[in-house]
């Protein structure tokens, strides 16, 4: 699990990158960290 502060550091470098855009599509490369969830669900 990480911790905090590394948590925070991922949190403000994404919102950087995408506060104000749009997401159209996504892809699922570890299935496993969305179940029970089927992909098309998420």
């Amino acid at each position: 699990m990480p911790e905090l502060p590394e948590v925070e550091h991922v949190v403000r470098a994404l919102r950087r990158a995408i506060v104000g855009r749009q997401i159209v599509a996504s892809q699922i490369k570890l299935p496993k960290l969305i179940t029970p969830l089927k992909p098309a669900q998420f």
